[in-house]
């Protein structure tokens, strides 16, 4: 097994970047975030970061940007002549011991399988992982094994998606403060998208509760602190874990199986 050194760990999404160190103590250090337009300034900043690490994880939905930091990466070791290790981490049918439920693992999102992996990893307790980004992805986890789960737009999607498809409806996007029943058209519109959203979270609930009595939700995303506060929901089932794929790209780290 390989010595546990620093790594670095990158998240390509469809809107974002992230990334994170892994430690020797074995901590993830602050989560660092960039949108689509910055990321030609964090693959400049790329080489300083790589000389405090021996290996790099990436895990990507995006191929165009994983090809790019990979080259990057590819040219810092021939023009360095150090030895770095990466790996691009691809869903399996399965992986230390948890199985894929999908029938072509490679169709599931990276990002929902590392979620998945880093909670069956360290609970038995039934969990919903709700990613609420772009889209809303719910992914359900229980006696550590990954069930699978499901797939709507996120809050701005479904916000365009209507106003784009449906005749006479014009409304601005708003944060409400609370769900309440609409008296106009943009109240309306505002609202019933929150309550999609919500109501997700509630469906995943129902379904947790059939697993079990003893259960947990964990939000993570761009709008899990907003969905957090208007739902109202007990600190006790509900939590935020932003660093959840980090975590569950740690496991690999940890692992250290490495395939160059």
């Amino acid at each position: 097994m390989l010595e546990k050194s620093r790594a670095l760990l990158i998240d390509v999404g469809n809107t974002r970047t992230k990334y994170s160190v892994f430690s020797d103590s074995q901590e993830l250090s602050e989560t660092k975030i960039l949108v689509r337009s910055q990321n030609i300034a964090f693959k400049s900043s790329l080489t300083t970061i790589l000389k405090t690490c021996s290996m790099v994880f990436i895990a990507s939905v995006v191929e165009q940007e994983t090809n790019a930091i990979v080259d990057r990466i590819k040219q810092y070791i021939v023009t360095t002549d150090n030895i770095l290790q990466y790996k691009v981490i691809k869903v399996r049918s399965q992986e230390f011991g948890i199985q894929c439920p999908y029938k072509q693992p490679e169709k599931l999102g990276i990002d929902r399988w590392l979620t998945a992996l880093a909670v069956a990893k360290r609970t038995h307790i039934a969990t919903a992982i709700i990613d609420a980004g772009t889209a809303i992805t719910v992914d359900f986890v229980h006696n550590g094994k990954y069930l699978g789960g499901w797939i709507s737009p996120g809050l701005r999607l479904l916000h365009e998606s209507l106003i784009a498809n449906t005749a006479q409806i014009d409304a601005a996007t708003k944060r409400l403060q609370a769900l309440q029943i609409g008296d106009s058209t943009e109240a309306c519109v505002n609202n019933g998208c929150l309550a999609a959203a919500l109501g997700i979270i509630h469906g995943a609930i129902v379904q947790l509760e059939r697993l079990g009595s003893h259960y947990q939700v964990i939000l993570l995303g761009g709008d899990a602190e907003y969905l957090l506060a208007t739902a109202k929901m007990t600190h006790q089932h509900i939590t935020i874990e932003q660093d959840l794929v980090f975590q569950g790209m740690a496991l690999f780290v940890d692992s250290a199986a490495i395939q160059v």
